[in-house]
């Protein structure tokens, strides 16, 4: 899959010293902008309809202090892949999304944050067996701006 030009949330995240990357996953590649120590404990901060990773843009730094932040682009969202038809977008393809990106960045355990749908998402995760890579999860109800 052909990999998009960076927008302009991508130059201001390389502008401010973030990483612009992305995990091959299954799906195609997934889009993620990272911040922190690679050595720290891994947070995702995943976004709700019909944002993008920009959405966590004022909270990657400070918590990049303590923890290796990874802000993804879910599959359809900004610059990752963008499979057709609907039922490509059922919980349980979004849920191996997030495990194998979590795989691809090294790590087998990390903490998540998000609205509604990364909580959903969570729960998926954490009911069908892998709970063991979910160590804290936050909802957060309404997106930060």
């Amino acid at each position: 899959m052909t990999r998009p030009d960076p927008g302009p949330a991508e130059q201001w995240a390389a502008d401010e010293g973030f990483e612009v990357d992305f995990a091959d996953c299954s799906v195609g590649p997934i889009h993620y902008v990272a911040a922190g120590p690679e050595t720290a404990p891994l947070v995702l901060l995943l976004h709700g309809f019909p944002d993008f990773w920009y959405t966590w843009r004022d909270h990657i730094a400070p918590l990049a202090a303590e923890y290796r932040v990874v802000a993804p682009d879910l599959r359809g969202y900004n610059r990752s892949a963008r499979p057709r038809g609907v039922s490509s977008y059922r919980l349980d393809r979004l849920r191996t999304d997030v495990y194998e990106l979590i795989q691809q960045l090294g790590y087998g355990t990390a903490s998540v944050v998000g609205p509604l749908q990364a909580w959903i998402l969570w729960y998926i995760l954490n009911s069908i067996g892998f709970s063991q890579i979910i160590r804290k999860a936050l909802n957060v109800e309404t997106t930060p701006t």
